[in-house]
């Protein structure tokens, strides 16, 4: 049974999107640090 294979396959993709809400998540405080930075 290729369980295993569709266990990677999925583990892989619900990593991309956990990575992709974290750069998002990064980029969102680096701009608003740098905002707050700029403006004080």
């Amino acid at each position: 049974m290729p369980l295993s294979e569709i266990h990677k396959r999925k583990r892989s993709k619900n990593f991309m999107i956990l990575a992709a809400i974290a750069a998002w998540i990064a980029l969102i405080w680096v701009i608003t640090m740098v905002k707050i930075a700029h403006g004080s």
